[in-house]
């Protein structure tokens, strides 16, 4: 999960999935009772593979935000 800046202060949370045939709706349900209000994402993006380097580690830089 990262935050994405909004104008003001604020962040807005979003999670980054490599899942297939997960639906967003039951995601969201199943983090409803095991995180906070304001740790929950508000926006979920599935992505067929996430960006890594070769050991293995999330390239950040390359995640869509927009």
């Amino acid at each position: 999960m990262l935050g994405r800046p909004l104008p003001g202060a604020e962040e807005e949370v979003v999670a980054f999935v490599e899942a297939h045939g997960v639906d967003e709706a039951v995601l969201q349900a199943w983090l409803r009772p095991r995180l906070a209000p304001y740790k929950r994402p508000a926006r979920i993006v599935f992505m067929e593979a996430l960006p890594a380097a070769p050991s293995g580690k999330i390239l950040k830089r390359r995640l869509p935000l927009n």
